[in-house]
Protein backbone atom coordinates (compact mmCIF):
# COMPACT_ATOMS: atom_id res chain seq x y z
CA UNK A 1 0.00 0.00 0.00
CA UNK A 2 1.21 3.49 -0.83
CA UNK A 3 0.02 6.46 1.22
CA UNK A 4 0.51 9.94 -0.22
CA UNK A 5 -0.36 13.25 1.42
CA UNK A 6 -3.14 15.27 -0.23
CA UNK A 7 -0.89 18.34 -0.46
CA UNK A 8 1.27 16.29 -2.83
CA UNK A 9 -1.44 16.35 -5.52
CA UNK A 10 -0.56 18.67 -8.40
CA UNK A 11 -2.84 19.81 -11.21
CA UNK A 12 -1.81 20.74 -14.72
CA UNK A 13 -3.61 21.98 -17.82
CA UNK A 14 -5.11 18.54 -18.46
CA UNK A 15 -5.85 17.47 -14.90
CA UNK A 16 -3.75 15.54 -12.40
CA UNK A 17 0.00 15.39 -12.94
CA UNK A 18 2.11 12.30 -12.46
CA UNK A 19 2.61 12.14 -8.68
CA UNK A 20 6.27 11.08 -8.56
CA UNK A 21 9.17 9.59 -10.44
CA UNK A 22 11.20 6.75 -8.99
CA UNK A 23 14.94 7.12 -9.33
CA UNK A 24 17.02 3.99 -9.28
CA UNK A 25 20.76 3.59 -8.82
CA UNK A 26 23.15 1.98 -11.28
CA UNK A 27 23.47 -1.27 -9.31
CA UNK A 28 19.71 -1.71 -8.96
CA UNK A 29 19.29 -1.17 -12.71
CA UNK A 30 22.03 -3.70 -13.38
CA UNK A 31 20.02 -6.29 -11.44
CA UNK A 32 16.82 -5.47 -13.37
CA UNK A 33 18.21 -5.07 -16.92
CA UNK A 34 21.29 -7.29 -16.77
CA UNK A 35 25.02 -6.74 -16.40
CA UNK A 36 25.44 -5.08 -19.80
CA UNK A 37 22.61 -2.57 -19.60
CA UNK A 38 25.11 0.34 -19.79
CA UNK A 39 26.23 -0.59 -23.31
CA UNK A 40 25.21 2.17 -25.76
CA UNK A 41 22.81 0.00 -27.76
CA UNK A 42 21.03 -1.12 -24.60
CA UNK A 43 20.77 2.42 -23.23
CA UNK A 44 19.35 3.65 -26.55
CA UNK A 45 16.71 0.92 -26.45
CA UNK A 46 15.79 1.69 -22.84
CA UNK A 47 15.58 5.44 -23.46
CA UNK A 48 13.30 4.88 -26.45
CA UNK A 49 10.71 2.95 -24.44
CA UNK A 50 7.35 4.58 -24.06
CA UNK A 51 6.49 5.53 -20.51
CA UNK A 52 2.82 6.41 -21.02
CA UNK A 53 1.63 3.13 -19.51
CA UNK A 54 3.67 3.70 -16.34
CA UNK A 55 2.49 7.31 -16.09
CA UNK A 56 -1.10 6.20 -16.48
CA UNK A 57 -0.69 3.55 -13.78
CA UNK A 58 0.84 6.12 -11.40
CA UNK A 59 -2.16 8.41 -11.91
CA UNK A 60 -4.65 5.56 -11.40
CA UNK A 61 -2.86 4.56 -8.18
CA UNK A 62 -3.15 8.15 -6.95
CA UNK A 63 -6.95 8.14 -7.17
Amino acid sequence: MVVKPMSFVALGRRGLLQPAVKCRGREYLRIIYGPEYTRPENLDRLRARGLNAKRSLALRDLR
